[in-house]
């Protein structure tokens, strides 16, 4: 990822499951936004580099089961890949 990276909230997030797209949707419609989110929590913790902040279940998301491979990015920041246990 680039030092200069700016999050502009017209990025998409996205996540897959399994291969299966289960939400595509822009920053911007987030209630919430990501930096509001980021200043709230930095309120009563420290967030360090590498730290993920999961907000909640967006629509589409649904169950996972064990063995789901989960895979998640915003545009412009590399992917995220999980495996569910």
């Amino acid at each position: 990822m680039k030092e200069d990276f700016q999050l502009t909230l017209d990025q998409k997030i996205v996540l897959d499951v399994d291969g299966q797209i289960r939400q595509n949707a822009p920053l911007n419609l987030m209630i919430f936004k990501p930096a509001v989110i980021v200043s709230e929590i930095s309120k009563m913790m420290t967030i360090e580099k590498g730290d993920l902040v999961f907000t909640g279940t967006p629509a589409g998301v649904g169950r996972v089961t064990s063995g789901a491979v989960l895979s998640g990015y915003v545009e412009g920041v590399p992917v995220v890949k999980a495996t569910v246990k």
